[in-house]
C-alpha cells in the first residue's frame, strides 16, 4: 500500500479456461477408469436430457401459445440452445403427444432419434415398435434410416434423388401445394404408374 491507503497493484486476471473432458480422454494421459467414469456420465446426461425432450417441448409449445411475438427473442435471450432445437423439440412434442402410450414407451429415446421418425404416420411407427427396428435403444442413425426405408428413399443400400426430393415434399400437408402443383403431380404420378 501506498502512503495514500490506496492499492496500487495491478488487478489480477481472471482467466477462464474452458475444460474438455474429452481432450484428457485422448490425449493418452488418462486411465480406462477415467474413461470409464466418463462414460457414465455422458449416458446419465444424455438420459436424462431424452427423457425430458417431450415435456421440455410441450413447454415450448405452451411459451409460444402465451406470446407468439416474443417467443423468438425469448428463446434466444433466455434458454440454453438455440430456435433451431426449440423449433425441433415442439415438433416431437406434437408430433407424439397424442400416440398411445403403450407405443410411446417404445419408441427411442434420444430426442433426435425422434425428431428423425416424427413425421412418420402412426402406423409407421406402430410397425417400426412391432418389428423391433423402433425401440428405446434406437439410435439416431438407425431412426433415420428407418424413416427413409419407410418412405421408401432408400432401396439396396443407395438413396435416390427423386426419392429423397419426393420425400421432402411429403413432410407437408397437400393442401399446402398450390392446386396446379397436384394437378402436376397428380398427372406425372399416373404416367409413371402406368404399364
Amino acid at each position: 500500500m501506498s502512503d495514500g491507503g490506496e492499492d496500487h497493484r495491478p488487478a489480477k486476471a481472471t482467466v477462464f479456461v474452458s475444460f474438455n473432458p474429452m481432450q484428457v480422454v485422448h490425449s493418452g494421459h488418462s486411465s480406462s477408469l477415467a474413461w470409464s467414469t466418463l462414460s457414465r456420465l455422458r449416458e446419465e446426461i444424455l438420459e436424462i436430457l431424452d427423457g425430458t425432450a417431450l415435456r421440455v417441448g410441450r413447454l415450448l409449445r405452451e411459451a409460444k401459445q402465451a406470446d407468439p411475438e416474443g417467443f423468438d427473442e425469448w428463446v434466444r435471450e433466455c434458454l440454453p440452445f438455440g430456435h433451431e432445437t426449440a423449433r425441433r423439440l415442439i415438433a416431437i412434442s406434437a408430433a407424439y403427444e397424442k400416440l398411445p402410450e403403450e407405443i410411446a414407451a417404445q419408441l427411442p429415446k434420444p430426442w433426435q432419434a425422434l425428431y428423425a421418425i416424427q413425421t412418420l404416420p402412426v402406423e409407421a411407427l406402430m410397425a417400426g415398435v412391432a418389428s423391433g427396428a423402433l425401440s428405446p435403444d434406437t439410435t439416431v442413425k438407425a431412426s433415420k434410416l428407418f424413416s427413409q426405408e419407410w418412405r421408401g428413399v432408400v432401396r439396396d443400400g443407395r438413396v435416390g434423388r427423386a426419392d429423397v426430393s419426393a420425400g421432402a415434399l411429403m413432410q407437408f400437408p397437400s393442401r399446402e401445394l398450390s392446386p396446379e402443383v397436384r394437378r402436376a403431380l397428380s398427372a406425372w404420378l399416373l404416367r409413371a404408374t402406368a404399364p
